[in-house]
């Protein structure tokens, strides 16, 4: 009897994991959020002839170098696909994300949704053993400094180059106490937190202007990327008004808010590089923090 449970868990989540953080497709000609070419033009890296070799692994040669990963992806978009998959040795469903984060100086947004699914989980596939593949939308990094680091190499998905940031894992016990919001209601469960492993480093400067959610119980959510994939107009200086497109359940709040003490959140080794991350039905997506 226990084994069957065990089955019917996993399918249960393999059918519906795959809607974290995927609200809708925009399509190939819905508005950038990148304000300006330029400036992406400025940051841009210069080709190699190795970006011309598809499906090849490259190691990248500045994926230590802090002050790089600051400065690039500053003004450009990420794009990010997920690969999930269940690990039977710890009984738990492993979503690995993907990005062009340090690897591309501004992901093409119209390239990236023109590629298939199926291209996507061929060429990702044979990096990753996930079950199954899909996009994780474009964003773009409203952080005032980005220090994370990339230590994994890159693969080419098409002509864009990707590489593993970090991984959620949902252990079975977990699906089967919230089953409402984990697995049933997965694709409708903004507001639930995961566990982010990632060697994330953000700062937030005295002075900017940021955007949290606050949860019932007081807990502080920082937003350190937005979309415009399922509000096609939202742009960076419209997050100001994004209460008013946000469906918050009970006792949560929007705020907006002047910095007036350096943020920073970063993940460390003592707690396993983990953080706890959110996203809102507009598929922004949020981290926590101590103020």
């Amino acid at each position: 009897m226990l084994k069957l449970k065990f089955l019917f868990a996993f399918f249960l989540m393999h059918s519906a994991m795959f809607a974290w953080g995927q609200q809708t497709q925009p399509s190939k000609t819905q508005p950038s959020i990148l304000t300006s070419p330029a400036a992406a033009q400025s940051s841009a890296v210069p080709s190699t002839a190795s970006e011309s070799q598809p499906n090849k692994k490259f190691s990248l040669k500045s994926q230590t170098d802090a002050a790089l990963a600051g400065i690039m992806n500053a003004r450009g978009l990420v794009c990010t696909i997920f690969a999930g998959a269940f690990d039977w040795w710890t009984l738990s469903y492993v979503v690995t994300t993907y990005s062009t984060y340090m690897v591309v100086p501004s992901c093409d947004e119209n390239y990236y949704y023109n590629l298939t699914v199926a291209s996507i989980t061929a060429q990702t596939l044979a990096t990753d053993t996930g079950l199954k593949v899909f996009r994780g939308g474009s964003h773009q990094f409203i952080m005032d400094v980005n220090l994370s680091t990339v230590r994994d190499k890159f693969f080419y998905i098409g002509q864009l180059r990707f590489s593993k940031n970090g991984e959620v894992r949902i252990s079975i016990w977990d699906a089967f106490k919230k089953k409402t919001e984990i697995i049933a209601g997965l694709i409708d469960s903004p507001y639930t937190s995961y566990n982010y492993n990632s060697q994330i480093y953000y700062i937030w400067n005295i002075g900017t202007l940021a955007h949290r959610l606050v949860s019932p119980v007081g807990d502080s959510y920082i937003m350190y990327s937005f979309t415009n994939e399922v509000s096609t107009n939202l742009t960076r200086e419209g997050l100001i008004d994004l209460k008013d497109q946000l469906n918050l359940p009970p006792g949560w709040a929007f705020e907006n808010f002047l910095v007036s003490e350096t943020i920073t959140v970063r993940a460390m080794p003592a707690t396993g590089y983990i953080s706890s991350v959110i996203f809102d039905e507009l598929n922004n997506f949020y981290v926590k923090y101590q103020q």
